[in-house]
């Protein structure tokens, strides 16, 4: 698949309707100076009463526009200077019953708008409702303008001409409610304005004209969905399906989605009865939140392109849905998208996850017997697995870095349950200690990976640990409060120690740290709590020169020992593997995206293995070099 046409669907998350800050009530009625240009202000531009938003570095006041100015009081026309009392003005948004019932017979917005009120806490007001003598609108054409907020305007009784700027992703329910833009294609089955579909009659076919783009939010509303049942087909023009569109259908029983679908809203096929099959025909930039929700009789789910993001609950309770097979790419999976799917038995995944992985996505999913979790997830989420009855085989990616709440993500798992061993894994991880367990010593297996959050935690009985040389990650207060524990020995592949990783082991004396670079927490109660309640105890923190070990115990008062000999000499990684694993991959693209976003961290090593322009920290356009090194658009990074 083309890296572009990826992007291009991921980027199209953030289309959404910008939502300015709302305002204090409580402001100063200035007009606009030197002296009073402060966020809240009111001031009067042309006919128009606004409030300052904000006052960008060059000087310019970017403008919210409440309405007509007292002085004015109603108009026909709208005015917006550039220029107010000598200051550049941008306008930003207009808020919600600005002009409604008002005399305006033409609204020409300025390109700079980006948004037009018209909710607050479910009752709407729309700017321009029941402006019976408008008869032209032009919307802003800026590329910032992208939602016709509902009930914008509805009862504009003689709007006959409107431009929808290419910008535009959403058009709201009752938006042109009462237009004739409407009123005058009573016969017309599918009621259009430009390239939108804006509602349809009861009881036709819905076939969408070629060159649609978009189908306006409650698109279904009010039509007899008793249908004989249809394979819904949409053209490949489509771009937006809007929120609650086809809410509680009972007529759709095959739903076909053409490749290029940006953004399938909120609540846009929950509840459909009867619908049985969806097919994603390729690449879709976003899956709205609880977009099939509840859609019981939904069986078969197909997956041909990549997917930007699956949001919360998309296709939760979904009762009848048997297996799921996911393209070679995903960016993101949100909170519960699969969960309460009973049936599900089967989930494959071809390719990786870029970024997120929600908690929850297969609670109660009861049927699930086991599942291989893609490349790209770095932390397994709370809920993850919980109440998966049948759950007994789990292969973990080599991306994972964290556990944080084993309990809550396997409970209710033959995973999590108590066993015959002191130790329960989740693949090459320990997730549990079992609950009988009162041992002095415990030994980890051989190819363990990492140590989940807490697990030991309050062992009283345990006085020493033996850790594979495989392990790499120790998570946060993993053995916290394991008062008995006095000697532990840290193998040459342990990467990072959370923090309070060993929180008031107060028998602990000796900690040897042998890998020179290992990431340890922060905290000086990570290794021992030297100072908990004015003792302290003499843990000596063993480990090489120079070695992250000497600087922890340097910065937190702890006494230190060289170990003899040289340590382990660390291969120069190669420019381009942030990961050390050897290879230049996606997973190197989406530690350093991790990186910059605080995500994560970097060893020192592995920022000099991305550091391309040498200014000692990682950003986006290194990240953007490691991929288009993949892709072949670039052979080095010079």
């Amino acid at each position: 698949m083309k890296i572009r046409k990826l992007l291009a669907g991921i980027m199209a998350l953030a289309l959404v309707c910008a939502v300015p800050v709302n305002l204090s009530s409580d402001v100063k009625n200035f007009s606009i100076t030197a002296h009073a240009v402060d966020d809240g202000t009111k001031i009067i531009a042309g006919n128009l009463s606004c409030t300052v938003l904000s006052t960008d570095e060059d000087g310019t006041v970017n403008l919210m526009v409440n309405g007509f100015s007292d002085e004015v009081g109603d108009a026909e026309t709208l005015e917006f200077p550039e220029i107010v009392d000598g200051i550049p003005v941008r306008y930003i948004s207009i808020q919600k019953d600005a002009f409604s019932n008002s005399s305006l017979t033409e609204a020409i917005l300025p390109d700079t708008i980006e948004y037009i009120y018209s909710e607050n806490y479910g009752v709407y007001y729309g700017a321009f409702e029941g402006c019976s003598s408008l008869k032209k609108v032009h919307l802003p054409e800026g590329g910032n303008f992208h939602c016709i907020t509902a009930k914008t305007f509805a009862g504009c009784s003689s709007l006959e001409e409107i431009n929808i700027p290419d910008s535009v992703n959403e058009i709201g329910w009752y938006a042109f409610e009462g237009t004739p833009l409407l009123t005058t294609q009573e016969n017309e089955p599918i009621k259009y304005i430009g390239n939108w579909a804006i509602s349809c009659e009861a009881g036709v076919p819905l076939e969408f004209k070629e060159g649609t783009v978009g189908i306006a939010n409650k698109f279904f509303y009010g039509v007899d969905k008793k249908a004989d049942a249809l394979t819904l087909t949409f053209p490949s023009s489509l771009r937006y399906i809007g929120s609650a569109a086809f809410q509680w259908g009972k007529c759709l029983n095959t739903i076909v989605i053409p490749d290029g679908i940006e953004i399938i809203r909120s609540n846009a096929f929950e509840g459909n009865e009867g619908l049985q099959e969806v097919i994603f025909s390729g690449t879709v930039g976003s899956i709205g939140k609880e977009a099939f929700y509840e859609c019981k009789d939904l069986t078969s789910l197909q997956f041909t392109g990549a997917i930007g993001s699956i949001e919360e609950h998309a296709f939760g309770e979904c009762k009848n849905l048997t297996s799921l097979q996911f393209p070679e790419m995903v960016g993101s999976i949100g909170l519960g998208a699969f969960s309460g799917c009973k049936s599900l038995t089967s989930v494959q995944f071809n390719g990786e996850i870029l970024e997120n992985f929600g908690k929850g996505v297969f609670l109660g999913c009861s049927s699930l017997p086991k599942i291989a979790l893609p490349e790209g997830i770095t932390e397994i989420s709370e809920k993850l697995f919980y109440n998966c009855t049948k759950l007994t085989d789990i292969d973990l990616p080599d991306s994972l870095t964290s556990i944080p709440n084993a309990a809550s993500s396997f409970s209710g798992t033959p995973l999590y349950a108590d066993g015959l061993s002191d130790l329960r894994y989740a693949d090459d991880w320990v997730i549990k200690v079992n609950s009988g367990f009162n041992g002095d010593s415990i030994t980890i297996k051989d190819g363990t990976v990492g140590i989940a959050k807490g697990i030991f935690s309050k062992q009283k009985t345990l006085t020493s640990i033996t850790f594979p040389d495989t392990l790499k990650y120790i998570e946060n207060e993993a053995f916290s409060r394991c008062s008995a524990l006095t000697s532990v020995t840290f193998p040459e592949s342990l990467v990072s120690i959370g923090n309070d990783a060993f929180y008031w082991c107060d028998a602990l004396v000796s900690v040897t740290i042998k890998n020179s670079n290992c990431k340890i927490g922060d905290s000086n109660d990570t290794l021992s709590s030297p100072h908990h309640y004015g003792y302290n105890f003499d843990c000596v923190i063993y480990g090489y020169e120079n070695s992250t070990a000497q600087a922890y115990a340097e910065k937190y008062g702890y006494k230190f020992e060289t170990l003899d000999g040289e340590p382990p000499k660390m291969e120069t990684l190669k420019q381009g593997d942030a990961d050390s694993n050897g290879d230049i991959n996606i997973l190197d693209v989406i530690l350093v995206n991790r990186a910059i976003l605080g995500k994560s961290s970097l060893t020192a090593e592995q920022v000099k293995a991305v550091d391309f322009n040498g200014n000692g920290y990682p950003e986006p356009e290194e990240a953007l070099m490691i991929m288009k090194y993949i892709v072949g658009i670039i052979t080095d990074f010079s």
